[in-house]
C-alpha cells in the first residue's frame, strides 16, 4: 500500500475496501456509543487535530483498519507534517501583521506622554473604549515638538486634565486607577520614566505603549 498518503485517505480507501460505515470503524476503535464512534472517525477524516482522543483513536487505527502499523505510521506523519507546515503558515502570519504594525508605527510616531497607572487593564473596558481608550485616559499629546526641551514642562501643565484628585488625595487617572508616574516618549527608542511631580526616574529604551507591563516605582 502506497505510505504517502493520509490518515484520511487511509482511512476512506479501507473503510470502502472492508464495506464498513463509520459507526462500524469507531465500534472497531472500541467506542461502544454510536455517536463518539461517529463522532472520533468523523474527526480522523475531517478536523484531524494532534490530541490525546486522535493519539488513543490512531493507536488502535491499524486493528480496525486491518494494516500494518508502519502504515498507520506512515500516514500520522503526513497529517502532522501538514498541521506543522499550516502552524508555521499562521505563525508567519501573525509575524507580519506585528512587523507591519510596528513599521507603521515608527512612521507616524510623534513624541508625546503616557501616565503610568496602578492598573494595566481598564477597570471598565467596554466604557472605556467607547469613551476613546487610552487615548482619552492615559495619553499626553505635545501642542509643540520641534523642541524637546519643553516636553516635560508640557506634559505637567496638561497633567491636571489628565488627573481627580481623590478625597484622600491620590492622583486617580480615569479607569487605570492611582498615576504613579509618566514616561515622555521621544522617539520609539528612547523615553523617560518621571515621577508625578517631574523627577526623571530612568531612561528607557523603547517607547511605552499600549498595552504595557505596569513599570513599579519605589518599594
Amino acid at each position: 500500500m502506497n505510505t504517502s498518503i493520509d490518515l484520511a485517505y487511509l482511512i476512506k480507501v479501507r473503510m470502502g475496501e472492508l464495506g464498513i460505515k463509520p459507526a462500524e470503524l469507531g465500534a472497531r476503535l472500541g467506542y461502544r456509543n454510536p455517536a463518539k464512534a461517529v463522532g472520533r472517525v468523523w474527526a480522523l477524516l475531517h478536523a484531524f487535530a494532534d490530541n490525546d482522543k486522535n493519539r488513543r483513536a490512531v493507536a488502535r487505527l491499524h486493528v480496525a483498519l486491518e494494516v500494518a502499523p508502519e502504515v498507520v505510521a506512515a500516514a500520522l506523519a503526513q497529517n502532522l507534517a501538514r498541521l506543522a507546515e499550516e502552524e508555521q503558515r499562521r505563525l508567519d502570519a501573525k509575524q507580519k501583521i506585528l512587523e507591519d504594525y510596528e513599521a507603521r508605527w515608527r512612521r507616524d510616531f510623534r513624541p508625546h506622554t503616557i501616565l503610568v497607572a496602578e492598573l494595566n487593564s481598564p477597570t471598565q473596558t467596554r466604557i472605556w473604549n467607547f469613551d476613546g481608550g487610552p487615548g482619552r485616559a492615559l495619553h499626553i499629546d505635545f501642542i509643540a515638538v520641534d523642541d524637546p526641551n519643553t516636553f516635560l514642562q508640557q506634559t505637567l501643565e496638561a497633567l491636571p486634565t489628565k488627573l481627580t484628585i481623590t478625597p484622600s488625595g491620590e492622583p486617580r487617572t480615569l479607569f487605570f486607577g492611582n498615576a504613579i508616574g509618566f514616561v515622555i516618549n521621544y522617539s520609539p527608542d528612547h523615553a523617560v520614566l518621571h515621577s508625578l511631580d517631574g523627577t526623571p526616574l530612568e531612561t528607557l529604551s523603547r517607547a511605552r505603549r499600549y498595552p504595557d507591563v505596569p513599570i513599579r516605582i519605589g518599594g
